[in-house]
């Protein structure tokens, strides 16, 4: 680090280009040390780019690097606005390209921003880009960002089969595995706490960097799935702690507060619950992100009682219709009716039960799925039968190859695109006609 930062200060005021690239990869190096992070932030960078309209690589790296300060500190407009002039309808993929790790900020920042439906669109397009230049770890990499914003979305299925094809390929070096962290809350989602944890395992925790707060929200998901209590709060105020000392001040990270607020309650330390969740919603309300917003208010009504909890819950649903966040919403709505129904209301619970059972089951969200069903049924309700039963058999992976085969693709084609063996591919295939007890490719789309 001090002997790049000697570079860019011998450098001629000539080199202005070549500054801003190094300033780029100085910074991306000074994310793994709060230390050195501040050391940089106290002295600044000697190139600056004064217009939001960069017109060269080395400028739109140092935009991307402004685009992550303001998810840190800012709003969620801000922050997507910059990083989309930072990849510059593509003109960053061409230059330095996905193999370049400075490339990543930019995407990295729509994560931070809560801004789904791009990071899904940027990633699809690292896709295509990776196929077209047969780059592993780049297809890696843009798979695993966009399982993780197909999560966020609530596409379960799409998530778990980008997750699951990248589980054995390279990545960019320094990148957090965001595909294993997709995949524990697809299982998660789905009931399947033991696999989920199984895949938790598999990460390399970075306690120095940023990353390790996404690490710990994770970990703090699957003790509260497996009844530690204790533990999963501990690792949720550890998440508090790291927002301190990396001075963030919005919710780009994720969402502790939300998740710790309930546990708070459930010790019966309901003033600090409730303190903590309306924090949480004043800090989303300052960052603009509907989905975040949403989730802070249903933690802010699961700690309030009686009709004050009833009110938020209503306005997270709300919120929620406005975001791509289905998961979310449909956990919104099974609470909301929950609450309801415990207030003694049970005809005025089922409509937001019946919503919250039909998105969860939608989503392929089997556990929510199962909680609504239950409460629908405690409000007084007939379902007409138990959302699991009727859930496809295939697999993500076989569902994802069925879909395109049933579009027409060959089995070389598919292989390509997923960067798998053609005998992958007809193992796949094989396994698809036994399970939907078909025998040629014509009668996929009609069985899917």
């Amino acid at each position: 680090m001090t002997d790049l930062t000697t570079i860019i200060d011998q450098l001629p005021a000539s080199e202005r280009e070549q500054g801003l690239r190094l300033q780029a990869t100085r910074w991306a190096a000074a994310r793994g040390s709060v230390a050195v992070w501040r050391r940089l932030e106290a002295r600044g960078e000697r190139f600056v780019v004064e217009s939001r309209t960069p017109r060269t690589t080395g400028e739109r790296l140092q935009v991307a690097a402004a685009a992550y300060d303001a998810a840190r500190t800012g709003t969620t407009a801000e922050a997507r606005e910059l990083a989309l002039q930072a990849l510059a309808d593509g003109r960053l993929l061409e230059d330095p390209g996905p193999e370049s790790g400075g490339y990543w900020i930019a995407p990295f920042v729509l994560v931070l921003a809560h801004a789904d439906d791009d990071l899904v669109r940027v990633s699809t397009e690292v896709i295509e880009w990776a196929k077209q230049h047969g780059s592993l770890p780049a297809f890696s990499m843009a798979a695993q960002l966009r399982a993780f914003g197909y999560v966020r979305c609530g596409s379960l299925a799409d998530a778990e089969a980008d997750a699951a094809s990248t589980l054995e390929q390279p990545g960019v070096p320094g990148l957090f595995p965001f595909g294993r962290i997709a995949l524990v809350y697809v299982l998660l989602a789905r009931g399947r706490a033991t696999e989920a944890r199984d895949v938790f395992q598999q990460i390399g925790p970075e306690p120095v960097a940023p990353g390790y707060f996404r690490y710990l929200l994770t970990r703090a998901r699957l003790r509260i799935a497996f009844q530690e209590p204790e533990d999963a709060l501990e690792d949720l105020l550890d998440c508090g702690r790291l927002e301190e000392e990396w001075d963030i001040r919005t919710p780009a990270f994720g969402m502790w507060r939300a998740a710790a607020a309930p546990l708070l309650a459930s010790f019966d330390r309901q003033d600090e619950a409730r303190a903590l969740a309306r924090e949480d919603v004043e800090r989303c309300r300052a960052f603009g992100a509907p989905g975040p917003l949403g989730t802070a208010l249903r933690s802010l009504g699961l700690v309030e009682p009686g009709e004050t909890g009833i009110e938020l819950l209503e306005q997270s649903v709300a919120q929620l219709e406005q975001s791509p966040r289905r998961l979310e919403h449909a956990l919104a709505l099974l609470e909301l009716g929950a609450a309801v129904r415990r207030a003694g209301r049970r005809a005025d619970a089922r409509e937001p039960l019946r919503q919250a059972l039909e998105l969860a089951s939608a989503c392929g969200a089997d556990a929510i799925a199962a909680r609504a069903h239950d409460e629908l049924v405690t409000a007084g309700a007939r379902p007409r039968r138990d959302p699991t039963e009727s859930r496809s058999n295939l697999t993500a992976s076989e569902l994802r190859v069925a879909r395109m085969a049933a579009e027409g693709m060959t089995n070389r084609e598919i292989a390509q695109a997923l960067f798998l063996t053609e005998n992958t591919i007809e193992t796949h295939l094989r396994s698809v006609f036994r399970k939907l007890q078909i025998r040629s490719r014509s009668q996929l789309a009609r069985a899917l």
